[in-house]
């Protein structure tokens, strides 16, 4: 697809907007100015942006847990950055903080720290989407250790015999928290699982913003026609599970490469 200088230079301001902001989290949580866990995304910015920029008007989205920049670009910075640091002039009062974010109003969420809950409340919003007849898609995120959780094959499974309007995508950077994805799963493409319930697969460069971009609005696409998918894109996450985390679990002269050449 040909972009014009405009949408060019929206999608280089999402990226940077998302860096920033992840560097921004990671030094207001070293100072002691936000609390609790914080989990951030750097060098998972293609991903991210490419999977929010094909958002439509009606388009629903429970992001993979590593997408808060874009959640509050989404939602408002002001509204996300003051519910995070537990305001009550935050998007739900103060009392969601990082990891539970439900904006109705963004049409996002509900966003949870319990591996595989959230996707499964999606699969009944997407339920809603289809009863209702909504022109729109329902976009449901995961890590590639959520794909692990029961609770994620049992929606799944509902999404592709009921044909809901779901574009379900896979984060995988790799690891699942300190598990390396190669030691949790004997599939090398984890969109792979999606065959087994009938869905539409594919694996996919998560650094490459417009290839994430082209595959969403394909997927998006059919799935308003009744085609749900199961998408992995894969990346790197550049820094630990959590601010903080020690990473001893592996190798940095990875993430030295991914830096040099993704």
């Amino acid at each position: 697809m040909n972009y014009s200088k405009e949408q060019y230079l929206k999608i280089y301001e999402m990226l940077t907007y998302h860096r920033s902001f992840d560097e921004i989290v990671e030094e207001y949580v070293m100072k002691g100015v936000l609390p609790g866990f914080h989990h951030p995304s750097l060098g998972e910015e293609a991903l991210n942006v490419g999977v929010f920029s094909e958002l439509g008007e009606n388009d629903w989205i429970v992001p993979a847990h590593r997408s808060r920049p874009m959640m509050a670009w989404k939602i408002g910075t002001l509204d996300y950055i003051s519910e995070i640091v537990g305001k009550r002039t935050g998007v739900d009062g103060g009392i969601s903080g990082d990891s539970h974010i439900y904006a109705p109003k963004s049409k996002i969420g509900p966003y949870s720290g319990l591996l595989g809950q959230a996707q499964a409340l999606g699969t009944g919003v997407a339920l809603n989407y289809k009863l209702d007849k909504i022109d729109g898609c329902v976009v449901l995120g995961c890590g590639d250790g959520t794909m692990n959780e029961g609770i994620v094959a049992e929606a799944l499974n509902i999404i592709a015999t009921w044909k809901l309007p779901v574009v379900w995508y896979i984060q995988n950077n790799g690891y699942g928290m300190s598990m390396p994805a190669s030691k949790s799963s004997a599939l090398k493409d984890l969109a792979q699982r999606g065959q087994g319930f009938g869905m539409q697969t594919g694996s996919y460069d998560g650094t490459d913003v417009f290839l994430v971009k082209e595959v969403m609005r394909e997927a998006i696409a059919k799935a308003k026609k009744g085609e749900p998918s199961l998408i992995e894109f894969r990346t790197m996450r550049w820094t630990g599970h959590f601010i903080g985390d020690p990473t001893t679990y592996r190798d940095p002269y990875e993430v030295k490469i991914a830096k040099a050449n993704r």
